[in-house]
């Protein structure tokens, strides 16, 4: 059991030549926790926010009793054992004596203060509450913040890797489509070449036989010609 006297009062007397005594009375209020007025100041982790918020197990009604009973033993009482309680660990809930209790080892003097045990002035607990509670939302809202922070960064991260993937997709796709374009064109354009010169070969060879049927007609109606002034004379 750890009692903690939050006020420290230092009385200091010094006597000098002239018989003058100097008092100086000091308070000096801290707390060693995180959270209170002049203590330690820690965040929580994103672990440790997350731990906090999954779910928990309620204590057993067994171990209820355990803590209550432990409470309402008088020999565990600080200002009944002055710092040193006879029982250090029980072998199951609520047994404090008999087999399996081991006894706490002696150690040096502890000086408790007039005051263990009773509750602090309401304005006093109302001062440390509010600092508390103060301090309490500022970590909360803080911790909250860096979560909000990295959720969004992993967010636009997924995003832009995302619109890079689809980008990559539709180049892909626009490529196999030309492809394919081009290997569908390649075809037509072959027959419509071979198409082409076959029309020019036919013209060519039509072209050719109607010049020589010329020729030959042309040739037969002279030859007709000369035969009849051959015969004329």
């Amino acid at each position: 059991m750890t009692n903690v006297n939050t006020t420290i009062v230092h009385n200091v007397y010094r006597e000098n030549i002239v018989n003058t005594t100097i008092i100086n009375n000091t308070t000096i209020n801290n707390v060693s926790y995180s959270g209170g007025p002049g203590g330690a100041r820690a965040v929580p982790t994103t672990e440790e926010l997350a731990a906090a918020s999954a779910p928990h197990v309620p204590p057993t009604s067994v171990q209820v009793t355990h803590i209550q009973q432990a409470a309402a033993n008088a020999v565990l009482l600080a200002s009944r054992n002055q710092g040193h309680p006879p029982i250090a660990a029980t072998v199951k809930p609520g047994a404090f004596t008999g087999p399996g209790v081991v006894a706490a080892k002696p150690g040096p003097p502890v000086k408790i203060a007039a005051d263990a045990g009773k509750p602090l002035p309401a304005a006093r607990q109302a001062e440390i509450e509010r600092a508390q509670g103060a301090e309490n939302a500022a970590t909360v809202r803080a911790a909250q913040e860096k979560v909000a922070q990295e959720k969004a960064a992993q967010e636009k991260a997924a995003q832009e890797k995302a619109a890079q993937e689809k980008a990559a997709q539709q180049k892909l796709a626009a490529d196999k489509a030309a492809a394919d374009r081009a290997a569908a064109a390649r075809p037509a354009a072959a027959k419509a070449a071979t198409d082409k010169a076959g029309a020019d070969k036919a013209a060519a060879q039509k072209a050719a036989a109607e010049k020589a049927a010329k020729a030959k007609a042309a040739a037969e109606k002279e030859k007709e010609k000369e035969q009849a002034e051959h015969d004329h004379q």
